[in-house]
């Protein structure tokens, strides 16, 4: 029901895997351990949403962004800025008490970036 690339840094690439960005082994067993099905690692940059599938996205908005930042804190807080170099897990790890309060509070729209 939608369409997206694979994500740069997956074993499907065409650049290659990376794991150090991606351990798609530990992401499968995440998706088991949550009772969620699988879904191949895709970039986000650009999705093609068909019949209406948005709709099932945004039924289940707030479960994938508390997933995003937990993924985002561990990440921030597991690889040093210097090992895995990213502005934005720095920032979600700066402020990672504010990011534990959006847990159980609604999510703005539009919502701003950190």
């Amino acid at each position: 029901d939608f369409c997206a690339r694979e994500e740069a840094d997956c074993s499907r690439s065409h650049f290659g895997h990376n794991p150090l960005a991606m351990d798609e082994n530990t992401m499968r067993a995440t998706f088991d351990a949550l009772g969620v099905a699988p879904l191949g690692p895709f970039n986000t940059g650009v999705i093609l949403y068909n019949r209406k599938s948005w709709v099932r996205v945004v039924e289940h908005l707030r479960f994938l962004l508390v997933i995003l930042l937990r993924m985002c804190l561990w990440l921030g807080n597991n690889f040093p800025i210097p090992t895995f170099p990213d502005r934005q897990l720095q920032a979600v790890k700066d402020h990672a008490a504010a990011v534990e309060e959006l847990v159980g509070s609604p999510v703005a729209y539009p919502s701003l970036n950190l």
